[in-house]
Order: structure tokens, then C-alpha cells, then sequence
């Protein structure tokens, strides 16, 4: 469970500003990581981002078309590019839109990079791990964690849970399915360690 970091006397405008500033270190992150960066991989590091790490500025994801999705998320990337401070760049018919960062911003991350910006080393824990990955693969990874992330302690995952995870994506099967319970799981593992290290 993801440990909430938004306190009673934190403004909207904190936390929004809080929100779009995790955004654009995502970005920035993946983007070093060799990533396609479209909307999906910034949705799916955020979801691990939070759930995983516990960096929790208060989105809601919920079951969706290609795994875990916030709206609201989408809504406040949308706002920063109509403000021109996101840029989508070109365009995959397998990925859609490949996002990158105004000039301005850029500088500003560098600054936060280089002067220990508090959720630096958690994001660059999870875009190392899914900066080359293929959004299939992230909606798979991501789609095991949001049924599995309370019982990730099992040897393999269970014949119910396959079920449930086919009803929802009915394109992966079995031999997919647990091959990414155990890569999510061994990554659950490290996290651990890593959030030990960090405390």
C-alpha cells in the first residue's frame, strides 16, 4: 500500500503543482532511457511510481483498457501541452504520441536532477526498468501488479487470478501471464531493498 504524502494543510494548487512536476521528471527520465515516452509509458511509471514506491500525490487509477489508467493524469498532461510545456513530437500507430519537454522545463529538471529533487531516485528505479519496454509489455507488467500487488509473496501466481487477469485482457495468455507475475515480483523484491536503502 502506497504510503499518502499529501498532508491536511497542502493546497490544490500544491498538489497539482506537486503532480506536474513528477510529470515532467517521468518524462525526462524515460526519455533518457531510450523510451518511446507516449502516454501509456508515463501512465504505467506513475502507477509503479506510486504503488510500488509510494510516492502517492493522490491519483486514482482504475481498470482499464490497457491496464492501469488515472483520467485526471491524462487531464493535467493535456493542460501542460496546451500550455506548451509538453510537446508530442511524432506519432506510432502502436504507441501514438512520443512526448518531450519545453526548453524551460528541461533546464529547470536538470536543476532538480543535480540538487536532489526528493522523488529523483524512485523514478529513476522504475524508468530503468521499463524505459525499453514496449507498451504491451507495461500494460501486461502493470495489469498483473494492480491484482496481484497484496499477495506478491506467492511462488506463482494463482489459477483465480490468471482467470481474472484473462477476463480483463483476454489477449495474454497463461505462460505471458505468469512469466510477468514473476518478473513483477522479483522487481517487488528489490524495491523493497532499495526503499530500505533509501530510508
Amino acid at each position: 500500500m502506497a504510503t499518502k504524502q499529501i498532508s491536511s494543510g497542502t493546497t490544490r494548487d500544491e498538489i497539482r503543482e506537486a503532480r506536474v512536476a513528477l510529470v515532467y521528471f517521468i518524462i525526462h527520465k524515460l526519455k533518457s532511457n531510450d523510451s518511446w515516452c507516449s502516454l501509456l509509458h508515463v501512465q504505467k511509471t506513475y502507477y509503479m511510481a506510486q504503488e510500488m514506491l509510494g510516492i502517492d500525490l493522490g491519483y486514482e487509477f482504475v481498470r482499464y483498457k490497457y491496464g492501469p489508467y488515472c483520467f485526471e493524469l491524462t487531464d493535467e498532461i493535456d493542460e501542460a501541452r496546451a500550455n506548451l510545456l509538453i510537446f508530442a513530437d511524432e506519432t506510432s500507430p502502436m504507441y501514438g504520441l512520443s512526448y518531450s519537454l519545453a526548453r524551460d522545463v528541461i533546464e529547470d529538471l536538470k536543476y532538480k536532477d543535480n540538487n536532489g529533487y526528493e522523488y529523483k531516485n524512485k523514478i529513476n528505479f522504475i524508468a530503468e526498468w521499463f524505459g525499453k519496454k514496449q507498451g504491451r509489455e507495461l500494460e501486461l507488467l502493470t495489469s498483473v501488479y494492480m491484482i496481484m500487488k497484496g499477495d506478491l509473496k506467492r511462488r506463482a501466481i494463482t489459477k483465480t487470478k490468471i482467470k481474472e487477469l484473462q477476463e480483463w485482457k483476454p489477449h495474454f495468455n497463461e505462460e505471458q501471464i505468469k512469466a510477468a507475475f514473476q518478473e513483477v515480483k522479483a522487481k517487488q523484491q528489490e524495491a523493497e531493498e532499495f526503499l530500505k536503502a533509501q530510508s
